[in-house]
């Protein structure tokens, strides 16, 4: 794979507890934002990203299955600095 941007997103599924046929689209929502959605047979995650305003700073995620949160990344989930 090979890009020349200085924007570039790529999703991609494991199915590491064989579900099946797994299907991934990735809708970018401006130049800092996406949606990546995940279905399947007992699947269905969306999957919000946005990213961080600087370096130091997280960037967000937010997962959601069949409409309750899984996980949720936020600014405040920062590693301890040295």
């Amino acid at each position: 794979m090979k890009a020349n941007t200085g924007h570039w997103r790529v999703a991609t599924v494991f199915d590491v507890w064989k579900n099946g046929s797994l299907e991934v689209k990735l809708e970018s929502r401006g130049q800092n934002k996406a949606v990546v959605t995940v279905t399947g047979t007992s699947i269905n995650d969306t999957w919000d990203w946005q990213s961080a305003p600087d370096a130091r700073t997280p960037s967000t995620l937010r997962g959601e299955r069949n409409g309750r949160i899984i996980i949720e990344v936020s600014s405040d989930d920062r590693t301890p600095q040295p």
